[in-house]
């Protein structure tokens, strides 16, 4: 799939995955002991994806969007509005008041098409709190690949729990990244858009990152709807 040719949003998702990386296989034996869905965060990328594509060592730091965040969809065609949690089913009790933060690091590219032995796939720690903050399930994830099935901006991830709820379980699922810019003024991009909201930055659909479009260091992810109208279905925990 030539993401060049495509809307780009993608050319984020491709770079943080790396395109020489496969996706896995979940065993055919895993049993599901924990889902999670409902999950909004922003991710900082410092230094952002190079515009031109080239291998970038870089940090992604992502947190829950604050309750009543807004991001725009591609072209401004409908908005989403965070509601600052998500949540967890782990065994048989549910948590609503779910907040998740993720901070991983690696040598990634925006261009789809490079193959380069210095890439290296984002990997780090993963965390949700929930219970009014009284409990936790802490792991380590990496981003696996991604997948054009449900569309361009989606990737999956794998990793294990190392510490509370499911502690031991595989971590896999997917969620979406799109590349957004965050207005400064009301109207910004020429949409709509509040002061401190989100919108996908429209200019990649043209010019991708990757192909000389914009360097990409903000992005709106979680699962559900992507601001590119795919859809993500969230984490998963499996032994």
């Amino acid at each position: 799939m030539n993401l060049k040719k495509k809307v780009v949003g993608v050319a984020a998702t491709v770079g943080l995955v790396g395109s020489m990386f496969a996706m896995a296989a979940p065993s055919a034996s895993a049993v599901t002991i924990g889902t999670c869905s409902g999950i909004q965060f922003v991710g900082k990328i410092v230094p952002p994806l190079a515009s031109g594509g080239a291998p970038t060592a870089t940090v992604i730091g992502a947190k829950t969007a604050k309750t009543g965040t807004r991001a725009w969809g591609v072209g401004f065609s409908f908005m989403q509005t965070a509601t600052g949690v998500g949540s967890c089913t782990l065994g048989a009790n549910t948590f609503n008041d779910v907040a998740a933060g993720a901070k991983l690091a690696g040598v990634v590219s925006c261009d789809s098409a490079l193959v380069s032995p210095s890439l290296y796939p984002a990997n780090g720690k993963l965390g949700l709190k929930y219970a009014a903050g009284a409990a936790s399930t802490q792991g380590y994830i990496r981003i696996a690949g991604f997948d054009p099935g449900p569309g361009p901006d989606v990737i999956t991830v794998t990793g294990i729990v190392t510490k509370g709820g499911g502690v031991g379980a595989s971590i896999g699922g997917e969620v979406y990244f799109d590349p957004v810019l965050q207005a400064a003024a009301a109207g910004d991009g020429g949409g709509p858009t509040l002061k401190k909201g989100y919108y996908f930055d429209n200019s990649q659909v043209a010019l991708a990152c990757g192909s000389g479009g914009n360097a990409i260091g903000t992005v709106w992810g979680g699962d559900g709807t992507s601001l590119l109208g795919s859809n993500a279905t969230g984490l998963t925990l499996d032994f």
